[in-house]
């Protein structure tokens, strides 16, 4: 097996099993049969996906990176305002979000209970559904465009494939949470990609 495939492979691996392991059905398992574990659930969680990242930058970077093609300086620019773009999409998205929820802390608290009792629709919200998966796509294919090698294309693939199954299973909790709420949200607001009149609006640019 190759080391790009072998890397491949378990991305995907990572990826699936961060799905998996986010369901509903097993939160409410562990809530029923083990009140303590669920509480720290997400921590542990947190920690898993930690360190397997952490094995999956190690292979990245183990890998023979070959460039697929020789783009001048000019040609490549592009990419790094993407780069910028979809950093800057995800650090403002990030405002929305509660760290104490995002890390676990505070499900100590709500003894692995839901945090939110109201859906958050607020900044990029407000355009799309899942501005961090935006900013994402925009990142990793701005990567791309700037270092168009072998590794990263896989890794850009990989996660864009990827993507549909990870919204499918975070939406299906997300309507199972908020119920009504949530389906409303989802026929006005769109997926990943906004509407412009949208964005000039957050950004100022239209009344």
């Amino acid at each position: 097996m190759s080391p790009l495939f072998a890397f491949a492979l378990n991305l995907a691996a990572f990826f699936l099993a961060h799905s998996a392991l986010a369901s509903n059905r097993l939160k409410d398992a562990l809530r029923r049969h083990a009140p303590r574990l669920a509480a720290a659930y997400r921590l542990v969680y947190n920690a898993l996906f930690l360190a397997w990242s952490g094995v999956l930058v190690w292979q990245y970077r183990a890998l023979p990176k070959h460039a697929l093609v020789d783009w001048p300086l000019w040609v490549r620019a592009p990419g790094l305002l993407l780069v910028l773009a979809g950093l800057w999409i995800m650090r403002t998205a990030f405002r929305n979000y509660d760290w104490g929820e995002f890390v676990g802390t505070r499900y100590l608290q709500t003894g692995g209970r839901p945090v939110h009792s109201s859906l958050q629709i607020e900044g990029w919200n407000r355009c799309v559904r899942h501005p961090l998966y935006l900013g994402t796509l925009m990142l990793i294919w701005g990567m791309v465009w700037l270092s168009p090698n072998d590794a990263l294309l896989t890794f850009a693939l990989v996660t864009s494939l990827y993507l549909p199954l990870g919204i499918w299973s975070e939406e299906r909790k997300l309507v199972a949470e908020f119920g009504d709420a949530y389906r409303r949200y989802k026929a006005e607001v769109p997926m990943i990609w906004p509407h412009i009149q949208c964005v000039k609006k957050l950004l100022g640019y239209a009344t």
